[in-house]
């Protein structure tokens, strides 16, 4: 999620062009920097997105309003609360990701899109696993190296958005 894209794969979040602020790490994000994150991705795309973010910031959100003090998870606490909250914000899907940035100043913890159209990994040929018998013969062990090559990059900018946090 947070790969420089230099000898590691690029990240989700810094492969991605601003999408929205959140002014205070403190408080988490507010209900009008949520909403502008949803409007910084393309139509397009809307159909398929969904929020991506760590548990820590899930639970965050779990306790926030909107402008005039409603719950915004209330749909979601209709079902009542032995089946739990489902993981649903502004109507669209949360998936928890703990590779996910936490909260804090100028970092990314929040991306909303079509993650599936955003971003693409790459799996160039399976992973080869080599038995190493004779290195470790002398102390009576065995060795194992396994390796396999991969990348990942950002494909369509326009098809998420992260909220970054521009805290002092």
């Amino acid at each position: 999620a947070t790969g420089t894209g230099t000898a590691q794969p690029e990240g989700l979040t810094v492969g991605l062009s601003e999408g929205g602020t959140i002014a205070s790490n403190a408080a988490g994000p507010t209900y009008a920097e949520l909403l502008e994150v949803t409007m910084a991705i393309d139509e397009e795309y809307d159909g398929n997105a969904s929020w991506v973010m760590n548990r820590a910031t899930w639970g965050a959100l779990l306790g926030m309003t909107d402008d005039v003090g409603r719950p915004l998870l209330q749909d979601n606490a209709a079902s009542g609360l032995a089946n739990g909250v489902a993981r649903r914000l502004l109507g669209y899907p949360v998936v928890i990701d703990q590779g996910m940035p936490a909260i804090g100043d100028t970092t990314r913890p929040i991306v909303f899109g079509d993650i599936r159209q955003a971003y693409v990994i790459r799996d160039v040929k399976d992973c080869t696993l080599v038995r190493l018998n004779e290195l470790y013969a002398a102390n009576g062990q065995v060795g194992f190296l396994a390796w396999a090559r991969m990348d990942a990059k950002v494909q369509d900018p326009n098809a998420a958005a992260p909220a970054r946090c521009a805290c002092a």
